[in-house]
């Protein structure tokens, strides 16, 4: 039986989480089964300690009813209906996410990832008594909106984890700053070392101590001291749009964290609040993802999905950059 390490699962070690797995085994069991090799992890032999991360593989070397008499598997929590749905296969999802909906747990009961999961289980897509659980591929902040790849197999889980980690799925965002980013039409490239300290990335001259960071933008439009752009960062470092487009003087209009004010009192979009800190975040959709590389689920390079803005947000760019609330879209 070969278990896929989910987003569920990252961070935990390898004995914690076979103690959960295996929960009507003793320790002695799953310690005796580690040092006679019927557990490998990713291929290797595995002692237990080992971190888990995503992409990672869990070998049993047990029968189907071995397993199955060790553990007492739990029906999916229920949760709240899942909406968006952009595209579905065999495979994966792909999910439209609104602004406000957490993408997995960290303490909100109500979060993307439960209401795939059981979307899958009530559909018969997944049973949580032989199948590994479905996992996010990438996810998005609390108030950023747009595509999220939900793997519903170990197969497509390895293979989407794969393109996004070699950098072959294309990102495209779209956001609202402050101030004029350029030309209509014109296209910027943003190069600097990002850190994260205490919760907040910074764009920092110190390299050995920081992870790369690309980001390029095209300017769509100006109006009323506000840009739109859209967005494509090659690297996917925490809040990296946030960090380098305020080091370039564009912070996301009202993105408090990151040196903005909501300086049009009529964006009421703006004052969306993160639950954990209630700081206020800017406008941020996730619109285009894009296929760049080949891959064993048979998506052809060029593929690519694409999510409308929210209501909320298609209101907030009509009036600034349109001067109407009519269906005009970008």
């Amino acid at each position: 039986m070969i278990i896929a390490v989910s987003e569920l699962h990252v961070g935990r070690r390898l004995d914690k989480f076979l103690f959960a797995y295996l929960n009507n085994a003793p320790s002695s069991f799953v310690y005796r089964c580690l040092r006679q090799k019927k557990i490998k992890l990713s291929g290797k032999r595995a002692k237990g300690n080992e971190i888990l991360v995503l992409g990672d593989e869990i070998k049993l070397f047990l029968s189907p009813e071995t397993v199955n008499s060790l553990r007492t598997v739990a029906e999916p929590a229920p949760a709240s209906e899942l909406k968006g749905i952009i595209y579905e296969d065999e495979n994966i999802l792909v999910i439209n996410k609104p602004t406000g909906l957490a993408s997995q747990g960290g303490g909100s009961k109500d979060h993307l990832l439960g209401r795939a999961i059981y979307y899958l289980y009530k559909t018969g897509q997944y049973n949580p008594g032989t199948d590994s659980p479905p996992g996010l591929c990438n996810r998005l902040d609390l108030n950023t909106s747009g595509l999220v790849i939900v793997g519903k197999n170990i197969k497509a889980l390895r293979e989407i984890n794969k393109l996004f980690a070699e950098r072959n799925i294309l990102k495209e965002y779209y956001t609202i700053t402050d101030g004029d980013a350029g030309k209509i039409g014109s296209t910027h490239t943003l190069r600097g070392s990002i850190t994260k300290i205490d919760k907040k990335a910074f764009i920092i001259k110190d390299e050995i101590n920081s992870k790369d960071a690309l980001t390029t933008y095209t300017v769509i439009n100006k109006s009323k001291g506000h840009s739109l752009l859209k967005v494509t960062p090659s690297t996917g470092r925490f809040h990296q749009i946030r960090a380098h487009l305020a080091s370039a003087g564009l912070p996301l209009t009202g993105d408090i964290k990151y040196g903005s004010k909501v300086k049009n009192s009529h964006i009421g979009l703006f004052k969306s609040q993160d639950r954990s800190n209630n700081e206020v975040q800017g406008f941020l959709h996730c619109k285009k993802l894009i296929i760049n590389g080949t891959n064993n689920l048979g998506y052809k390079v060029g593929l690519f999905w694409e999510a409308p803005f929210p209501k909320e947000k298609q209101f907030v760019i009509n009036k600034i950059f349109v001067g109407e609330t009519n269906d005009s879209k970008v």
